[in-house]
């Protein structure tokens, strides 16, 4: 036992040479603690470079226009920033659009946004939706007005942010039940799903509203049973 460690000490190396190989180690890339902050100053200074690039065309410009006149120097500064602020806005404006459109592609109609309290104003702009084409957003308007004649006739608004589901299920028993539901699933399938809306689906739909608004019209009042 005694004669193994005394191999083994006879084997390590002397001092000096492990000092010297510590210190190769500890002068390696990964033991460099400021690595990160060099990292951080040549990505600044990288930035800093290209923009100088991007700059230079200009201030080249700006000296030459300067050396001629100051006036139109700076005037051509101005001008510069005023088209930067028409593109920021341009860009900003682009985004807001394409945020709203909808899944069909076709933007938001900003009439479809606002909550009027008479259906006549809904009606009327349900017949404009359709003269353009857009028959899902003519039945969907038609279906808040349909829905607006009957918390008319109920004397009776309902819950603010009910859905159509819920609308459709508190008049499943009465007469215009059918009427609703034909809307519900129309709008279910052509506005959230991918069927595309047509117009005999809006005639349906038309002449399901008037159903809806004679009976409300008749009755003064929508019974549930």
């Amino acid at each position: 036992m005694i004669w193994t460690v005394i191999c083994l000490m006879n084997e390590l190396p002397d001092p000096q040479h492990i000092r010297r190989t510590a210190t190769e180690v500890v002068q390696g890339t990964d033991y460099h603690l400021e690595s990160s902050e060099i990292s951080g100053i040549w990505l600044y200074r990288w930035i800093e470079q290209i923009f100088r690039w991007l700059v230079a065309p200009f201030q080249r410009l700006f000296e030459s226009i300067h050396a001629v006149s100051p006036v139109i120097a700076w005037l051509f500064i101005g001008l510069l920033i005023l088209v930067l602020l028409v593109l920021v806005f341009h860009i900003l404006y682009s985004i807001r659009n394409a945020v709203r459109m909808r899944a069909d592609g076709r933007p938001f109609d900003h009439r479809e946004t606002k909550n009027p309290t008479n259906p006549k104003i809904l009606e009327q702009r349900s017949i404009e939706a359709a003269g353009a084409g857009d028959y899902i957003l003519a039945i969907r308007l038609l279906f808040r007005a349909g829905v607006l004649r009957i918390e008319q006739a109920q004397k009776h608004a309902l819950r603010r942010g009910v859905t159509n589901r819920e609308i459709l299920k508190r008049y499943q028993n009465t007469p215009i039940a059918e009427q609703l539901g034909l809307f519900v699933d129309m709008i279910d399938r052509k506005w959230y799903g991918d069927d595309v809306c047509i117009e005999m689906d809006y005639r349906n739909c038309s002449d399901a509203h008037a159903t809806i608004r004679q009976f409300a019209v008749r009755s003064g009042h929508v019974d549930r049973t």
